[in-house]
């Protein structure tokens, strides 16, 4: 008979009171230790919150003030009698010189390239000699070179041209019928949401084109040179580029639109067909001593106040007005489009 065997039964060993004390330490370290991290972790967060919350406003105290208005958008959110400047509504200051069409009297002065008739109007001379001008031949003989008898000549060479020749804004300057289309800030932009200008936003600029088809319509050519204001905060080099090209297409369009609202079709045709552009951008720049010497009574711009305000800022060129009103003038001349309406014949045509 086999004899039972009894299991056998594994008891674990008992701790003493040492050991008991021991692991109880190791527990108590190891919570001191995760409570440690928490709270060095909650200390970290503090901070960085502060940090944001600093830098948050820091920005909103140095930001810029949010507009009060829109340069050259219809309808207008600024009171009767003020212009949108640089996104702030100015009543405009009144310049002493004459634009053309003034009555020469005690208001205004009348001022080169303009005079008084003998109707006591301020207006252009008939006969400025600016084809006798001897860089106006060369000019006009390079033209001849390039473009042949073409009115209308789209080519790079006179870009380059332009680009070499120092004094060509000069040059072209030296015609009194020059006109001065200035645009707001960044518009027209290929990329903006809403197109601007709009019909209504067209009109002003249209009736001041109107007011120089007498010009147009005798100008055995028109050339059109649009620049760009620097320092533009795109990043895209091409970007006053683009933009450069825009305002010439959309200048070229309110001379059509001016021309077929009082002329024939076949009038307004011409007019086109002999037009040219020169695409300068931010290539080259002016300023308000230069605008004003040479044709500072006669820009147009998005509305009657903007003009006065820009003429008269230019007339008193850096003794008065605030920088921020400088900076606009400086801005605001070189986004520009020059029509310029030449009357000399080419050589040998």
């Amino acid at each position: 008979m086999t004899p039972q065997t009894s299991p056998v039964t594994m008891s674990a060993p008992s701790l003493s009171m040492e050991d008991m004390a021991v692991r109880q330490r190791k527990l108590d370290d190891r919570d001191t230790r995760l409570l440690t991290v928490i709270t060095i972790l909650t200390a970290i967060g503090a901070a960085f919150c502060a940090v944001v919350a600093f830098q948050v406003n820091q920005y909103n105290t140095t930001a810029e003030p949010v507009p009060e208005c829109e340069e050259g958008e219809l309808p207008s959110s600024c009171p009767d009698g003020e212009s949108c400047q640089g996104g702030t509504c100015v009543a405009p200051t009144a310049p002493t010189r004459c634009e053309r069409g003034a009555m020469c009297d005690d208001s205004c002065s009348c001022e080169s390239p303009l005079a008084c008739s003998e109707r006591n109007v301020c207006t252009l001379p008939n006969d400025p000699g600016v084809c006798d001008d001897r860089s106006v031949l060369k000019f006009l003989t390079l033209l001849k070179e390039k473009c042949g008898d073409a009115k209308k000549c789209e080519t790079k060479d006179i870009d380059k041209y332009v680009l070499a020749f120092e004094d060509f804004l000069t040059l072209m300057m030296q015609f009194p019928s020059t006109m001065a289309v200035h645009f707001p800030d960044n518009k027209p932009s290929p990329a903006a949401l809403k197109r601007w200008p709009s019909n209504e936003e067209s009109k002003h600029y249209i009736n001041r084109i109107r007011e120089n088809l007498d010009e147009l319509k005798a100008a055995d050519r028109i050339i059109m040179v649009g620049l760009a204001s620097r320092g533009r905060k795109q990043k895209d080099p091409n970007a006053n580029k683009e933009i450069t090209l825009q305002r010439l297409l959309t200048t070229q369009n309110w001379i059509y639109r001016a021309a077929t609202s009082a002329l024939e079709l076949k009038e307004a045709e011409a007019i086109e067909a002999k037009t040219m552009f020169i695409q300068l951008g931010d290539r080259r720049s002016i300023d308000a001593r230069f605008y004003g010497s040479q044709y500072g009574n006669r820009p147009i711009g998005w509305d009657s106040g903007v003009e006065t305000q820009l003429r008269s800022l230019v007339e008193n060129g850096d003794q008065t007005g605030e920088p921020a009103e400088l900076r606009w003038r400086d801005r605001t001349l070189n986004q520009v489009v020059f029509i310029i309406p030449i009357p000399c014949k080419l050589p040998g045509v």
